[in-house]
């Protein structure tokens, strides 16, 4: 399973000029066989690459935006992590679906257990949340579960993990009008395997995806599909 699985992995840098190999082989797998742990110096140069792309006149690109924060979240400098993924959030907004997916332990609404993954959830929750709340931006927050368990069960589950994280985001009470909670249940899933375990942590997710306003009707209404 993928390190930062959580953002959509369309960040790969191929095709970006001056990348000697693609940021996905920086951010991806073990920290023993990461090649960027043995290679002093690969994530400021992947920064400084990525930076320079996004100054040109095409650098308005989601995988730009997203090497730049996996590069500056590996260096821990979380301030200009959190300008980034602000700029993965606008973008996402301007896309109508924002490429952010929290991921789950198996029958449960907390965080994935991995803190490489998880650990940034909190900075991303404050971003999302801010930039919604500064935009006249709408969003139906969908929940997912793996394939195991009874579907009613799997329904509801989905329900409350899209639930706690539309609460966490409207910090603004009138933010909740923003919101649109549905749980889909098992019946979307990106793996598939319903093994319960690293493999299948994808489908037990959060995702998100802009909507009309108009078609959310009452503050706080859930909605269920």
């Amino acid at each position: 399973v993928t390190r930062l699985v959580s953002i959509m992995s369309s960040s790969g840098a191929r095709g970006l000029p001056g990348m000697r190999r693609p940021l996905r082989a920086l951010v991806i797998g073990d920290p023993g066989s990461d090649p960027a742990v043995r290679l002093p110096g690969a994530y400021e140069e992947a920064l400084d690459i990525y930076k320079g792309v996004a100054r040109s006149g095409g650098g308005d690109q989601l995988r730009v935006y997203n090497g730049i924060y996996l590069a500056a979240w590996k260096l821990g400098r979380k301030d200009e992590a959190a300008q980034a993924f602000s700029q993965i959030v606008d973008y996402g907004i301007a896309q109508k679906r924002l490429a952010v997916k929290f991921l789950f332990r198996p029958g449960s609404t907390q965080f994935l257990s991995d803190p490489t993954i998880s650990a940034q959830y909190q900075a991303w929750l404050k971003q999302i949340s801010t930039r919604v709340a500064q935009r006249d931006t709408c969003l139906q927050v969908s929940g997912h579960t793996s394939r195991t368990g009874p579907e009613p069960m799997n329904e509801r589950l989905s329900l409350v993990r899209a639930q706690a994280i539309s609460s966490r985001i409207a910090t603004d009470p009138g933010a909740t009008k923003q919101m649109s909670t549905v749980g889909k249940g098992s019946s979307e899933p990106i793996s598939g395997l319903g093994t319960d375990d690293a493999r299948d942590a994808v489908d037990r997710r959060v995702e998100f995806k802009v909507i009309d306003c108009a078609s959310i009707c009452d503050r706080g209404k859930t909605r269920h599909s």
